[in-house]
């Protein structure tokens, strides 16, 4: 096997579970079902865990969770992960087997971060399939990304609304830019000091081009840096008036409001929608049926740049934002997003996103608690993934009585087991064969 790269944060909350988890690929023949880990914590060897029911086929990758680290006090410390064995045997090839991630800093303050990505694209975008097909692949093996797409940048189409072209501000440096897509942002933080460009030079503003080569490791920087602030998203949705309605809340652990170091903290809420039909050019390879458009942005809850954000001490809460789902939406594909971010007026240098959160819009009816236990197709539970069929996209999965409690719009070969509670989920995927559904126990 072959250590691909981790998915280990370089900073961690004290006192707090950081879970650890590398991505696996397969470089033999047979296939891998069970490994054996060692981690050394700044410098101290920890007996060998031992991975078991692991099924990675030959030259296939997976996310293989490792275990948690919990840090007892503040401090800087390196890991090393060192695969001893696969399937209770010696590698043959032990030299690709170790990772090392140094420096990782521990504080009482550090909480988790999720990525804000808001990404500009059009229908009218030639270029723009492939810039979705590198980024599904950039965000395939990394969670805590939330994704925002403004159909905007380049003409308009039927998903345009004036908010996404108002973001078009993400271009300029306060004076002016030249607009375009497929393009992105990450955090609202300019990151030309780690290769971003806008596809010819340097960017000067938190717009760039998503290049294949480098958009994985701008995703990872931001990743890497620790949150100082928490983003919770509460809310409840009536299908029979089609009324949404959300509160934000959240805390500065262990500090208070200045640690942000905020000139004008505001938080902004928005909705997007997944599994739209519709057109797109540029696409090259013969398709069935429609375009399939995700995570794109419908209505914004907030004022557009969001609304200031008020402190009681280390505390915050916002007002309760409110909105009727227009019934040409499917209420039942809808999520929320929430960020808080600092403003200026005069320059998008001081934009930077502290914290964000996405939650699935809880829709009681959002499938039938009676279904046939008939099975379209089988699944498994492997080492605390839900293992999909290889051809599975539009991935939905639903509580017992209904509730659409995840989704995964882009293609996906898994799911960890860690963001549901026990009990029986309902799994919907579109295949090859169409739309096709199973049972499954999480333990």
């Amino acid at each position: 096997v072959r250590i691909e790269r981790h998915n280990i944060q370089s900073y961690a909350g004290t006192r707090e579970t950081n879970p650890l988890s590398v991505v696996i690929r397969n470089m033999g023949a047979a296939n891998v079902n069970s490994l054996g880990v060692t981690l050394t914590v700044d410098g101290e060897k920890l007996p060998m865990r031992v991975i078991e029911g692991l099924d990675i086929a030959s030259n296939d990758m997976q996310v293989v969770n490792i275990g948690d680290l919990n840090m007892t006090s503040n401090n800087i410390f390196d890991v090393d992960v060192d695969i001893n064995e696969v399937n209770g045997e010696a590698d043959e090839r032990p030299d690709d087997n170790v990772i090392t991630v140094k420096n990782i800093i521990s504080r009482k303050d550090y909480t988790a971060r999720k990525v804000l990505f808001e990404h500009f694209s059009t229908m009218q975008c030639a270029n723009c399939p492939s810039a979705h097909a590198a980024i599904d692949d950039a965000l395939r093996y990394r969670d805590n990304v939330i994704h925002v797409i403004y159909h905007a940048g380049f003409k308009t189409d039927a998903l345009t609304i004036p908010e996404a072209e108002t973001y078009m501000q993400l271009f300029t440096n306060g004076q002016t830019g030249s607009y375009y897509a497929p393009a992105g942002a990450l955090d609202r933080v300019n990151m030309a000091n780690y290769g971003a460009t806008d596809g010819n030079r340097s960017t000067d503003c938190p717009a760039f081009f998503p290049r294949r080569e480098t958009l994985g490791r701008l995703i990872d920087t931001r990743l890497s840096a620790a949150a100082l602030v928490t983003v919770n998203i509460n809310h409840s949705y009536d299908p029979a008036t089609r009324r949404l309605t959300a509160t934000v809340s959240g805390t500065v652990p262990n500090g208070s409001s200045s640690r942000l170091g905020a000139n004008d903290p505001r938080l902004t809420v928005m909705v997007t929608e997944d599994s739209i039909e519709g057109t797109q050019k540029g696409v090259t390879v013969p398709m069935e049926g429609p375009y399939i458009h995700n995570r794109a942005l419908r209505a914004v809850m907030s004022n557009v740049w969001g609304e200031s954000v008020k402190f009681d001490g280390a505390d915050y809460a916002s007002r309760e934002f409110s909105i009727t789902i227009p019934k040409e939406w499917n209420d039942s594909h809808l999520r929320l997003v929430a960020f808080m971010h600092d403003y200026d007026a005069t320059s998008t240098a001081n934009w930077q996103v502290f914290n964000a959160d996405e939650v699935i819009v809880d829709h009681p009816a959002g499938i039938s608690p009676v279904i046939s236990d008939n099975r379209d197709f089988d699944i498994a539970i492997i080492d605390g993934q839900i293992i999909l069929p290889t051809d599975a996209r539009d991935v939905r999965i639903f509580t017992i009585d209904g509730r659409l409690a995840d989704c995964i719009s882009a293609p996906a070969e898994s799911i960890p087991t860690c963001k549901f509670t026990k009990g029986i989920y309902i799994i919907t995927a579109q295949t090859s064969k169409g739309l096709q559904h199973t049972k499954i126990a999480i333990p």
